[in-house]
């Protein structure tokens, strides 16, 4: 389940092949995985799913794609979010509550807040990448 954002498109004056490198680097630099890549576009994804405390889940963009038109000398990232991690805490914060008879209900309150904060914060994110990669 992914909700998708409107695609970001921004102008470029820097040669697009340039930018391909660059997505690539600083890409793996973020700790994202790329799954597919051409000489047009490149598509990752972020596995929040790692062992350890991972903080940084919260900022950072589920996947998407960069795509570059060499044409009309654009770059635009289409990107997603996936609430499969808040549809899990939600229902296993159901079940303890449904099983142990207690009020964990508003847990999940606490985890749609979360929610709406990623929401939020991933369109700031998303915009924040496309600037950091056309600054080279």
């Amino acid at each position: 389940m992914k909700i998708r954002y409107k695609k970001i498109t921004r102008p470029t004056d820097i040669d697009l092949n340039i930018i391909m490198k660059s997505i690539l680097i600083k890409l793996d630099e973020q700790g994202y995985t790329v799954t597919n890549q051409t000489q047009n576009y490149i598509e990752f994804i972020y596995n929040k799913w790692s062992f350890g405390l991972n903080i940084d889940v919260l900022g950072k963009i589920d996947g998407g794609k960069f795509e570059a038109d060499f044409k009309n000398k654009t770059i635009a990232l289409s990107f997603f979010l996936s609430p499969i991690f808040e549809i899990i805490a939600s229902c296993i914060t159901a079940i303890f509550g449904i099983i142990k008879h207690c009020n964990i209900f508003s847990c999940i309150i606490f985890i749609m807040i979360i929610f709406i904060f990623r929401i939020t914060y991933i369109k700031i994110a998303a915009n924040l990448m496309m600037r950091n990669l056309l600054n080279i």
